[in-house]
């Protein structure tokens, strides 16, 4: 199945484009035709799908990025957007 290493190491698929558009992230699965619209949170994580980071790995790339940000607060955050891109098949 597509994306079962979503809480290992994520790997994008590389057909998909991550785009600024306006004021909102927008992800777009050339394959299907179809766009995704991800909140910053999202957008962030996504950048770190290049199946050289694991779950906590992002976590501590983000924490360490934010002063004062809880890296066990955002852990959980991490997870459920992992599990919405292998959810709609956006992982290798």
């Amino acid at each position: 199945m597509a994306g079962t290493s979503a809480l290992g190491s994520p790997t994008a698929r590389p057909d998909l484009l991550l785009r600024r558009v306006g004021s909102e992230w927008v992800l777009y699965d050339t394959t299907e035709d179809r766009a995704h619209v991800l909140n910053l949170t999202a957008a962030i994580v996504w950048t770190y799908c290049d199946g050289t980071y694991d779950r906590t790995s992002i976590a501590d790339a983000i924490a360490g990025a934010v002063p004062g940000l809880d890296v066990t607060h955002i852990r959980h955050d991490i997870d459920d957007v992992l599990r919405r891109f292998a959810d709609e098949g956006l992982l290798q």
